[in-house]
């Protein structure tokens, strides 16, 4: 098992509405994916200022490229 999990709460483009604790939500789903038995390694979280598009893009390669080991 693999989990991808992204949120922002605020980004900085004005038009997209806030959308408040999405980060703590994201963190809580990837504490419940860990107890549900997919291991933090196997996980990729991106919150917060981190999770870009750019790194968003990135990561989901990496892990498409882990899914074809």
């Amino acid at each position: 098992r693999w989990a991808f999990v992204a949120a922002v709460d605020k980004y900085p483009a004005a038009e997209i509405p806030a959308a408040p604790y999405a980060e703590a939500g994201a963190l809580a789903l990837a504490e419940a994916l860990a107890a549900a038995g997919v291991p933090r390694e196997r996980q990729t979280v991106c919150v917060g200022p981190a999770a870009t598009r750019l790194r968003i893009e990135v990561r989901l390669r990496q892990l498409a490229d882990k899914l074809k080991e």
